[in-house]
């Protein structure tokens, strides 16, 4: 995966023109901006390991082993509990960072092979049920906007959705720029991680969103507590670490209630969406094979036709409970 992306208003050529000071200052513009995540995770993880898995217990192991002459009384309980508190919030920040950190790379792992896949998606070409987004664009037949069935006649049986970019595709499969191909149950591309989010990267991708909110959880319980014990306290440090916190569970908040809520809920993607965030309706095509030609009967769904209920949903995309965070 190339290190940065040349925006569509800053073509290549255009770029090449410029002095070599203009073309470094604009490469390290587009690597901050493309790559500002990952600036702040590492940020984040180096603070949060350091401050949790690191200082706290060494500190907290400090001060029992300062105290350890004395015997019984209200100081060793204090200091007892001060170890485990500091060893309870390392391992569960170790466990949670581990594992997020681990659904990122899946999830780049998933894109590479994605983006370096000759080809396109291949689906099935036997259904005899297919999607169709507009009639009119991709039959190539008089069809009126307001028309909710009708039948036409083709002929061959085939794919009836098309891409102005990929040519024929299978249903639900919606084009990435940044890629350069139709993905199915595509959704949207995340700049933050570089990853395009469509049917195999969304699961590692809502596991990421969703350990990222909990480890912040983690972070934050584990920076009120040291600031509240002058022995631990360390202002730098955790302001720092409360800055970062707050920006990566603003991120992390928002993206897991808008991609959970429509993906994994509802079953539907950025590009099936409406103005008013609802469902935006679709054609779907009954073929019917005769010897001289194919009947195409054409149905609009107003309601999203692939929608289970938010619990089969949530199960078709997540898989069985056990595999959640598989």
């Amino acid at each position: 995966m190339p290190l940065f992306f040349f925006p569509p208003d800053l073509p290549q050529e255009e770029y090449e023109q410029y002095s070599r000071a203009v073309r470094v200052l604009a490469v390290v513009v587009l690597v901050l901006s493309q790559h500002f995540f990952d600036l702040v995770s590492a940020v984040f993880g180096g603070l949060s390991v350091f401050f949790i898995c690191v200082r706290i217990p060494l500190r907290t192991w400090y001060t029992v082993g300062r105290e350890i002459g004395f015997s019984g009384g209200d100081d060793e309980d204090a200091d007892n509990n001060r170890w485990r508190a500091g060893l309870a919030f390392a391992i569960i920040h170790g466990v949670l960072a581990v594992n997020w950190f681990g659904a990122v790379m899946r999830c780049r792992r998933l894109a590479r092979r994605r983006r370096r896949h000759a080809g396109h998606w291949e689906p099935p070409q036997n259904k005899a049920v297919v999607q169709v987004d507009d009639p009119a664009r991709d039959l190539g037949v008089p069809w009126p906007a307001d028309l909710a069935s009708g039948t036409i006649f083709t002929r061959r049986r085939e794919r009836l959705r098309s891409c102005e970019h990929c040519g024929r595709v299978a249903d639900r499969m919606y084009h990435c720029a940044q890629l350069g191909k139709c993905l199915p149950v595509f959704n949207h591309f995340c700049g933050a991680i570089n990853v395009p989010v469509y049917l195999e990267t969304a699961k590692p991708y809502l596991c990421f969103l969703l350990l990222l909110s909990l480890d912040g959880f983690v972070v934050l319980g584990s920076c009120v507590w040291a600031w509240s014990d002058r022995q631990l306290r360390s202002a730098a440090v955790e302001g720092t670490l409360l800055f970062l916190v707050t920006l990566l569970f603003c991120y992390a908040g928002f993206m897991l209630w808008v991609v959970g809520t429509n993906m994994a809920l509802r079953n539907v993607v950025a590009e099936e969406l409406g103005r008013d965030g609802g469902f935006r309706g679709t054609y779907m095509a009954a073929q019917e094979e005769t010897p001289d030609r194919v009947i195409v009967r054409l149905r609009w769904f107003a309601n999203n036709p692939w929608d289970l209920g938010k619990w089969k949903n949530f199960c078709a995309l997540m898989g069985r409970p056990r595999s959640w965070l598989l």
